[in-house]
């Protein structure tokens, strides 16, 4: 059995799409208590570039 790669990512992209869409605080804290909101989806999203 294959893994379909490109369809888990395009998956996974939808789904951070949408929870980030339902962000309302982007200051609030992360488990990290250095990262905000803000910091950790600024984070993810250079990363993926």
């Amino acid at each position: 059995m294959s893994t379909d790669w490109i369809t888990l990512q395009t998956l996974a992209v939808a789904e951070f799409g949408r929870r980030v869409a339902a962000v309302t605080d982007w200051d609030a804290p992360t488990p990290d208590s250095e990262w905000t909101t803000r910091d950790l989806v600024a984070h993810v999203v250079d990363e993926q570039r």
